[in-house]
């Protein structure tokens, strides 16, 4: 299982700021890190989806289509939409079913979850196939961002 880990401190004093109980700001900080995972989610389907395919393509049965793949480096390219309709964001309640993204620490967490069952084998690759990772640049792109979305969020929540 991957994870990003967020340390979350002084929330005690960061509730008394916002003139508000520990309880509704950690509500309003699960709110902010589940619009986050959810703008990650999405980046990471139309990766899947949309993104650019430079693999082989080859003719597939039941039912009959043409496929390009992805090439090594490259998003999983779809083919049913097996694995785009599997990736989910929540607040955490994994079951530990599927390849796991987790936001956060100590009872405040979102888990991003691409509940296909091969979903981690795409993401990282096997010894005869190299990764096409579609979770983790999706992660890395939307990093330097998640602080203020989560801030933005807790604002507005809070109606500071």
């Amino acid at each position: 299982m991957a994870s990003i880990n967020v340390q979350i401190q002084g929330l005690d004093k960061v509730a008394a700021e916002f003139d508000q109980t520990p309880d509704e700001v950690g509500d309003a900080m699960r709110e902010g890190m589940v619009a986050v995972a959810q703008l990650i989610r999405g980046n990471a389907v139309k990766a899947i989806q949309r993104g650019a395919k430079t693999g082989r393509v080859y003719k597939k049965y039941n039912p009959n289509r043409v496929h390009r793949a992805s090439a090594p480096g490259e998003a999983p390219a779809s083919d049913l939409g097996h694995l785009a309709g599997s990736v989910q964001a929540a607040p955490g309640q994994d079951s530990g079913d599927g390849f796991v993204i987790l936001f956060g620490s100590d009872g405040l967490s979102v888990d991003l979850i691409a509940r296909a069952e091969y979903a981690g084998y795409l993401e990282y690759g096997t010894s005869k196939m190299a990764p096409r990772p579609f979770m983790q640049p999706t992660v890395d792109a939307f990093r330097d961002q998640a602080g203020q979305i989560i801030a933005d969020t807790m604002r507005a929540l809070l109606k500071r």
